[in-house]
This record gives structure tokens, C-alpha cells and sequence, in this order.
């Protein structure tokens, strides 16, 4: 959540993620309203995380088409999507996640992320 006030983050704020992306793939079909973005993330939880940590994708302005673990898609059920966050539980210890999302980078006037520029 976004908010006027600066928010001081520290270093030891952190810790590590329970998850290692090892590889990214991304595939960008460019349009101005509706861009598609196919991505493709190896990944493997990270040594002495626990088995049943959930994996956890930050985003924003995204609208989730497809979601797929190791060639399958996923139901509904199978995982958390929120206005800004995708939880994924129940994951092997090492698999590929597929993800396709549309964005709108004509609408982003926050110039983070695809947007429009002239």
C-alpha cells in the first residue's frame, strides 16, 4: 500500500527470499493498451526454507491471464492473487512458474514499470 509518507527501510528489515530464481525469461507482444508479457521463471526454494513456504510475486497493474507450474496451469484454488501480490503454496522444490499478464502502459502515469513515453 502506497502512502504520502516516507517509509524508512532497513537492511535488517530484510531476509533471505525462500525461494532462488535461477532463470527469467520475458516476451513482450508491445502494444499501448494491452501489452502481453509471457514470463518464464526457473526456480528452487532456497536450502533450509521450509518445505511448505509459499512463494511470493509482487506486482502491480497486472491482470493475470495464465498461470502454470511446470506445464500445468493452475486453478483458482491453487493460489492467492491480490490487488498487488500472487501467493503460490503447495510447490515442488525446484519447478518452472509460467505467467501471462496484460498491462495497460498507456494508463501508467507513475512512469515506473512499461509505460508510454513520447
Amino acid at each position: 500500500m502506497r502512502t504520502d509518507l516516507p517509509v524508512t527501510i532497513r537492511r535488517s528489515d530484510y531476509s533471505p527470499t525462500c525461494h532462488l530464481i535461477d532463470d527469467i525469461e520475458l516476451v513482450f507482444d508491445l502494444m499501448p493498451e494491452a501489452t502481453l508479457v509471457n514470463t518464464r521463471l526457473r526456480i528452487r526454494r532456497r536450502e533450509g526454507a521450509p518445505a511448505d513456504a509459499p512463494l511470493h510475486l509482487h506486482g502491480e497493474g497486472l491482470e493475470l491471464l495464465e498461470l502454470r507450474v511446470d506445464g500445468r496451469a493452475l486453478r483458482v484454488d491453487e493460489y492467492e492473487l491480490g490487488h498487488d501480490r500472487l501467493s503460490i503454496p503447495a510447490l515442488p522444490a525446484a519447478f518452472t512458474l509460467s505467467v501471462v499478464n496484460r498491462i495497460n502502459p498507456g494508463a501508467n502515469t507513475e512512469l515506473s514499470g512499461l509505460y508510454v513515453s513520447n
